[in-house]
């Protein structure tokens, strides 16, 4: 490995339609993966988009941590 002391190495080829190979630590452990495409999404109809809302309001009520300030002086 060369470059800087805290980067990982990945090396990878694709086989047969899979892609797959090696990823190596800054401390030399190595790991295997494998990577398949995923299956066609075929759409039975056309897509209804429903209201927007923001992907950081959506965290913020799934983890609880919205906090209403109150001003009433209760």
């Amino acid at each position: 490995m060369g470059g800087r002391k805290d980067e990982f190495e990945c090396r990878g080829e694709i086989q047969n339609g899979t892609l797959q190979g090696t990823i190596t630590e800054p401390d030399g452990k190595t790991h295997r993966f494998k990577g398949v495409r995923a299956p066609e999404l075929k759409r039975t109809a056309v897509v209804k988009w429903g209201n927007q809302f923001s992907f950081l309001m959506e965290r913020i009520f799934r983890v609880g941590k919205l906090r209403v300030k109150q001003t009433n002086g209760l």
